[in-house]
């Protein structure tokens, strides 16, 4: 393992569910723990031909999250930042102890949501015939950081309703609990409006009667994500 970090080929990761091949390889209970749990989203994505990378950090720092995704020269990294992170668990705080392993996996399966809108060259993107909003504002570098905030919080959106779609597909009976929780995340959000409050789609999403599941995985989150789109366009024109 290197200062930083040990970079893993998606199929060695999943050799991980054996635990004594993890701690073979130097890995602390908790990554053991979290890296098992992503083990579905990482089968998933083979699958997809999505090609996904798993990175564990060897020191945490204060601007890396316990678990993210990144893009780059056509892959996709999963990185894992557990190791000597007081808030590495943060998020699963008011979950049962049994129930850690299922949050976990849906947290990776927002992640991959990222990477499939990274991968086919969507990220950011509107879909076809979706106009935005025009900002209307003198100061330029405040519009710039605005329409910055909006482009987060689209694709954050879109990644929670896959997080849903994937609970619906995978785990049905958690979906009420899972939803909450994930409600719960978002509600405390520091700012309204801002990069991570996808409350609007979320909102849409309480009945999981609103996903076709005959669809695949990620054109239901879409076909919610734009009727999202349009509440949260109208909104910005109502400001």
């Amino acid at each position: 393992m290197n200062v930083k970090a040990k970079i893993l080929p998606a199929f060695l990761a999943w050799m991980l569910s054996v635990g004594s091949a993890a701690y073979a390889e130097g890995f602390l209970p908790i990554e053991v723990k979290w890296l098992n749990a992503v083990e579905p989203v990482l089968n998933f994505a083979a699958e997809q031909g999505l090609p996904v990378d798993v990175a564990v950090l060897a020191r945490h720092s204060s601007r890396d999250v316990s678990l993210s995704m990144s893009a780059k020269e056509g892959r996709c990294q999963l990185t894992l930042s557990l190791r000597d992170n007081p808030e590495a668990e943060a998020t699963l705080a008011k979950v049962p102890a049994e129930r850690h392993a299922l949050m976990i996996e849906v947290m990776a399966a927002h992640e991959l949501a990222h990477c499939w809108r990274y991968k086919v060259g969507k990220w950011h993107a509107l879909p076809a015939g979706f106009n935005e909003t025009p900002l209307v504002d003198d100061n330029a570098d405040r519009v710039a950081k605005l329409r910055q905030i909006r482009a987060t919080r689209r694709e954050e959106g879109f990644a929670d309703l896959v997080a849903l779609a994937w609970t619906l597909e995978r785990h049905p009976k958690h979906y009420a609990s899972v939803h909450a929780w994930m409600r719960t995340l978002r509600d405390d959000q520091d700012l309204v409006h801002g990069p991570h409050d996808t409350r609007a789609w979320l909102e849409l999403a309480r009945d999981e009667y609103r996903f076709a599941i005959e669809r695949p995985l990620f054109e239901q989150a879409q076909v919610i994500w734009a009727e999202g789109l349009r509440l949260e366009e109208g909104k910005v024109a109502s400001r």
